[in-house]
């Protein structure tokens, strides 16, 4: 098992389409920002001067939508990525258990 390195990471991003790169690019500017926004990927010194916002309700709302990016580009790259994620619902040729994924489609 040889587990992908940055290289092959690189690799990867730089052979996906230019239009999808950008809106995983814009995924992630917008997951920080909401991030920043909420404070919690900010805050120093968990003061409130310390948050670029005061508003709990703002705060808050960013704190979600940051959560939701997260999982929207989990999806997104992963789907993008068969080589490095594996194909859906299916473990990557890489990993020590490569094929369909434990448990997936049996029913309990």
């Amino acid at each position: 098992m040889t587990i992908p390195t940055i290289t092959d990471v690189a690799a990867a991003w730089h052979s996906l389409p230019p239009e999808k790169r950008d809106f995983i690019g814009i995924l992630v500017i917008d997951m920080v920002l909401q991030g920043f926004i909420s404070g919690e990927a900010y805050i120093v010194g968990e003061q409130p001067e310390d948050l670029a916002v005061l508003d709990e309700d703002i705060r808050g709302n960013a704190k979600c939508a940051e959560d939701e990016l997260l999982t929207t580009l989990t999806q997104v790259v992963e789907a993008a990525l068969p080589d490095l994620f594996g194909a859906p619902n299916e473990n990557p040729m890489w990993c020590e258990n490569p094929g369909p994924r434990p448990g997936v489609g049996h029913a309990p």
